[in-house]
């Protein structure tokens, strides 16, 4: 689970952070970016608490957060 080549034990790097939630590195810098995930920059280093990972883990998230949610077969179109 962790990386033990992280800088700080019990901080992850982006890398580590999107391994663990199932996602792109470039969407822990955009949940970063949009407050829903807590980063610090260590030097020039963008770095998450664990315990914010673990906790956003087991808030169910599954790397579509803020994406609306359709049942099978729904579409976007609207009739008039």
């Amino acid at each position: 689970m962790r990386n033990p080549i992280s800088i700080l034990p019990e901080y992850a790097t982006v890398q580590e952070a999107a391994d663990f939630l199932g996602i792109h590195p470039e969407s822990v810098r955009r949940l970063i970016r949009q407050g829903k995930l807590p980063g610090i920059n260590l030097g020039n280093q963008l770095v998450i608490r664990w315990p914010e990972l673990e906790a956003m883990k087991r808030r169910g998230y599954d790397g579509r957060l803020g994406r609306p949610s359709r049942k099978p077969g729904e579409t976007n179109v609207r009739l008039r």
